[in-house]
């Protein structure tokens, strides 16, 4: 897929708490300037997804996704104003480390595991703050600050090479037991 208009990508919006419909209530921040595409809505809450466009009256700026090449997936991340990924709980935010290592900036949710993958690289809203997802979108319109967090990004995702991630875990395991150390002589 290629969109001419600016877009705004969503990449995993399968589960509830990825939170991609706050973002569609606050259409009224980007709705005027972006597209919004939304990748893999599969499941329930894909249904409230969809719903909710309908309710909001987005469907001539929504487009929904599921059934991607990896090579149409990796477009849509190259030629994105910026990804969106909200969610209220995540183990790592994949599509996060995947926008940034095409130097595309993020929009994060605040939660301790995007400040400790992503920091200064990434810009944060509150969820459940519309104050926060204001200057997000008002960020978006700065092109110095945008260059600024997509190097930061480019930095982030450098650093999560496998041989790098290996030695995380690693070091992790040690800490939580020592023993382990060992096993590696």
């Amino acid at each position: 897929p290629a969109f001419d208009p600016a877009y705004l990508l969503v990449v995993s919006a399968n589960r509830p708490y990825k939170n991609t419909v706050e973002l569609l209530e606050h259409h009224r921040l980007w709705a005027d300037r972006y597209r919004l595409v939304i990748v893999s809505t599969r499941g329930r809450y894909g249904g409230v997804v969809r719903d909710s466009i309908r309710t909001l009256g987005l469907e001539q700026v929504v487009d929904i996704h599921d059934d991607l090449t990896e090579r149409e997936l990796i477009r849509l991340y190259q030629d994105c104003t910026a990804t969106v990924y909200p969610s209220l709980m995540e183990g790592f935010g994949r599509p996060a480390l995947e926008a940034m290592s095409v130097g595309r900036p993020v929009i994060l949710s605040d939660i301790p595991v995007h400040r400790e993958n992503f920091g200064g690289a990434a810009i944060f809203v509150s969820p459940g703050n519309p104050e926060t997802w204001e200057h997000a979108f008002a960020f978006l319109g700065d092109q110095r600050r945008i260059e600024e967090a997509s190097r930061q990004g480019l930095q982030v995702a450098r650093g999560f090479t496998w041989e790098q991630s290996g030695a995380r875990l690693v070091e992790a395991l040690l800490e939580v037991e020592p023993g382990l150390a060992a096993l590696s002589r």
